[in-house]
């Protein structure tokens, strides 16, 4: 995963590649994937909200050849402070 910071002090941007490979029945395949994210800081709440989308294209492991494509979103929002104190 690789990020950029600094564009904008309130957001961050990062990607990734994956790749997979299956050797089922004699037939090799290879699949692909990438994730892209983007944070915001919302400094007056103290929330940070991801948005993130990722394609994967694997291979099957029950049928050669087979690939399966799927796209994943999603959106965290999650709080920097502890609530609890020590």
């Amino acid at each position: 995963m690789h990020s950029w910071y600094g564009f904008l002090s309130w957001t961050a941007v990062r990607a990734g590649v994956e790749g997979n490979f299956t050797h089922l029945e004699g037939i090799n395949s290879v699949g692909i994937g990438a994730t892209g994210v983007v944070t915001l800081w919302i400094p007056p709440w103290g929330l940070d909200m991801d948005l993130s989308l990722t394609y994967r294209e694997r291979p099957s492991r029950v049928v050669p050849g087979q690939k399966v494509r799927e796209y994943i979103p999603m959106v965290l929002i999650s709080r920097k402070n502890n609530l609890i104190a020590r």
